[in-house]
């Protein structure tokens, strides 16, 4: 099964604002969280079900199973 993802607009000013290479590494690991999500998932105790760690940067996020 295969997720649609979708960045807030925070995320998406943060990434624009990040070196070409750093960005594209971390879209890159969004490609492959698609495929095989809870693979990469680690629970989170927060306002946030997940984070998924890329490099030095977490990525929080909600799964909507609907």
């Amino acid at each position: 099964m295969t997720y649609e993802i979708e960045f807030s607009p925070q995320a998406k000013k943060f990434l624009k604002n990040l070196d070409k290479k750093e960005s594209l590494r971390i879209l890159g690991k969004f490609e492959e969280v698609k495929k095989d999500s809870f693979r990469y998932f680690e629970h989170y105790e927060g306002e946030y079900d997940y984070k998924l760690r890329v490099g030095d940067y977490r990525a929080l996020m909600d799964v909507d199973f609907t």
